[in-house]
């Protein structure tokens, strides 16, 4: 039995009625369960670990389901977007997809002045 059918069941292989497979759902159905499993360790005390868990969350923070979060975490996103953690980036790419002007936080990285981003992440394929 295949991998995505033993994790989202026969149909994980299938268009859905809405135009995405049925697997992209399955996962985007479990983004409000990983925020609950993520969601206490943004208050940890160790500074790399608080820093990965908002990490993790920031992309969950597209459903529906976790909007109402965002604003609880908009400070949070800018202090990783002016850190020099690893994380940097992705909090940048955020702002931007919030409509936030990130001009301040591009000045000392590389990334190009004219980010494209959309509700559901980057827009540029993946490298692989």
């Amino acid at each position: 039995m295949r991998t995505s059918t033993r994790l989202f069941g026969p149909q994980a292989n299938e268009e859905s009625p809405s135009g995405y497979d049925a697997a992209i759902e399955a996962f985007r159905a479990l983004r409000p369960t990983l925020f609950d499993a993520i969601h206490p360790f943004l208050t940890d005390r160790e500074s790399a670990i608080s820093k990965a868990a908002l990490a993790a969350v920031i992309p969950l923070l597209t459903s529906p389901e976790l909007a109402h979060h965002v604003e609880a975490l908009h400070k949070d996103v800018r202090a990783l977007a002016a850190d020099s953690s690893p994380y940097r980036r992705r909090a940048i790419h955020t702002l931007a997809s919030w409509g936030e002007d990130i001009t301040v936080f591009q000045q000392d990285t590389d990334m190009p002045a004219d980010i494209h981003v959309h509700a559901e992440g980057y827009t540029d394929d993946p490298p692989f």
